[in-house]
């Protein structure tokens, strides 16, 4: 393609061109040509020549060369040439400096390295007929042949395609065909055994074995798994037919189904097993409260409740651990508890907070804290107790034996990681060395 500047200087000879020059400018990409060019220029698109003007050029070029060519040989190099008036001709050309001035159409086939029609029907009829052995034999005998496996795969999409063409066209979709009677009665024929979707498998699998085979060093495994998925795919019921079917009630009795047997028990994963009685003894009494709480920090304490339930003017809620049970009565959180029942059941409803079990829960109280004892008065001159003098920690008197104490302490883990911080903090106290004042 030529350059902007290029583009310029071709530009003063179209706007001033001599009188005998007339200037054709050929191209496959006009979408790179400036519009100042294209603007001074007649347009004409080339589209690609039918095969009946193709195949009576060839006929006329073998007349005047008095070339003898069966009409099977000039329909094969006009499927090759794809609409090309150049490309057929040097097919011909080919075909007359392999075979002479006779030209069969097995002597055109062997020039120009194409596959027979032959070929293309019968593999076709394996795959329809889903005998895997016949498609593996027709691969095989045409890789024999040194035939490329890739221009094979090439005429097998192309082969499909003309397949759909004649099977959803009809008999305006055989003109479409650059074939002859014959060979076009012979796809109308083969077409009608395949639906379309059928066809459309196919050629999805051909297109994705041509892609594969490009780069694979053997593509002829490549061809051969595409035969098996064709022939798998004929296999698919269509979904029209399956709905067809339904609808006639052929499935009716396979498809009935026993009941699900009831579930007797359900996990609860967003929150601990419940105690005591059904939390659905009451449940118009728990919505009741959930839905005043919702969005307050107490709305999970309350999920958390084995019973809620109203009794008269008493509203009596079971709790499983006491653990709930002081944080529910908490200063904070019991005043959150009783907005949140004067907004469900009013002024007058008393609460009545218990375990599961139905006995009250009081607070625990805390084990009073041993006396202090009096601290010895350091010596004179030191910060540190008298020498010899060993700090001990007394354990509080709670009433129980020291052997029961002493088993609590060491099974309680919390204790004896407090136990263990103490005595390190000991033995660096004692580490510890008085420094030494400046100018001593």
């Amino acid at each position: 393609m030529l350059t902007k500047e290029a583009f310029n200087a071709l530009l003063k000879t179209l706007e001033e061109p001599p009188p005998h020059v007339i200037f054709i400018f050929a191209t496959t990409e006009i979408h790179k040509i400036p519009p100042t060019v294209l603007s001074r220029c007649l347009l004409f698109d080339f589209v690609r020549v039918g095969a009946d003007a193709i195949a009576g050029h060839l006929r006329a070029i073998c007349e005047a060369e008095k070339i003898e060519i069966e009409d099977a040989a000039i329909d094969l190099i006009v499927f090759g040439s794809e609409g090309s008036i150049r490309d057929a001709i040097s097919a011909l050309d080919q075909s007359v400096n392999y075979a002479g001035e006779k030209i069969t159409y097995d002597d055109a086939l062997r020039a120009l390295g194409l596959i027979s029609r032959d070929v293309l029907h019968r593999f076709t009829n394996a795959v329809i007929e889903q005998n895997a052995e016949e498609a593996f034999a027709v691969v095989h005998e045409t890789a024999r042949t040194g035939s490329d496996m890739r221009l094979f795969c090439h005429q097998l999409i192309r082969h499909m395609r003309d397949l759909l063409v004649a099977r959803v066209g009809g008999d305006g979709g055989a003109a479409l065909l650059p074939y002859s009677d014959k060979e076009k009665e012979l796809l109308r024929e083969q077409s009608q055994r395949l639906s379309e979707e059928d066809l459309s498998r196919f050629f999805d699998i051909l297109a994705k074995a041509d892609s594969e085979m490009q780069l694979s060093a053997t593509p002829q495994y490549h061809l051969e798994a595409a035969a098996v998925r064709m022939i798998h795919s004929t296999r698919l019921t269509p979904l029209t037919d399956l709905i067809a079917r339904v609808q006639s009630g052929e499935f009716r009795g396979s498809m009935a189904r026993a009941a699900p047997a009831p579930i007797e028990q359900r996990l609860e994963f967003d929150s601990p097993p419940r105690k005591g009685p059904s939390a659905s003894a009451d449940a118009s009494a728990r919505d009741r409260l959930l839905a005043a709480a919702k969005g307050s920090h107490i709305q999970r304490m309350l999920e958390m409740a084995g019973d809620v339930r109203l009794e008269g003017d008493n509203l009596l809620i079971n709790l499983n651990s006491g653990v709930t049970y002081r944080a529910l009565t908490n200063g904070e959180n019991r005043n959150a508890l009783n907005g949140a029942v004067r907004q469900a059941f009013g002024e007058e409803v008393k609460i009545e907070i218990k375990h599961a079990d139905g006995g009250p829960v009081a607070e625990p109280d805390l084990p009073p804290l041993p006396p202090e004892e009096p601290v010895p008065p350091a010596e004179p001159g030191g910060d540190f107790p008298p020498a010899g003098d060993e700090l001990q920690s007394k354990p509080a008197d709670t009433g129980e034996a020291p052997v029961e104490a002493e088993r609590k302490v060491k099974n309680d883990p919390l204790a004896g990681r407090l136990a263990q911080s103490l005595e390190l903090t000991l033995d660096r106290a004692h580490d510890v060395e008085p420094e030494e004042e400046d100018g001593k």
